[in-house]
């Protein structure tokens, strides 16, 4: 049985790309929980500071994005107010 088959789908995907970002980021942080509640561009400022490998980009919380996945790409998610609403993460 492969790690894949014991785990949900969700959590194999993130360690699979954890490996492949591995060999293309190889420092800096991968995930901002920290940022959660506040202003989205301090949240750009904040990320791309911690990690000058990834640009941030703010995008209106229910807006669709491109599905592919980057380990230099960082989506901050923000209500209608401009507040960040979930963890921002590579990808």
């Amino acid at each position: 049985m492969t790690d894949c088959e014991e785990t949900s789908a969700n959590s194999c995907f993130k360690r699979s790309i954890k490996k492949v970002c591995d060999g293309i980021i190889d420092t800096g942080k991968r995930s901002w929980p920290e940022v959660v509640g506040r202003r989205g561009e301090d949240a750009v400022v904040t990320i791309e500071r911690e990690n000058p490998r990834v640009d941030a980009f703010v995008v209106l919380d229910g807006t669709p994005v491109t599905g592919d996945f980057r380990c230099d790409r960082v989506i901050v998610r923000v209500n209608s107010r401009g507040i960040v609403v979930q963890t921002s993460e590579i990808g």
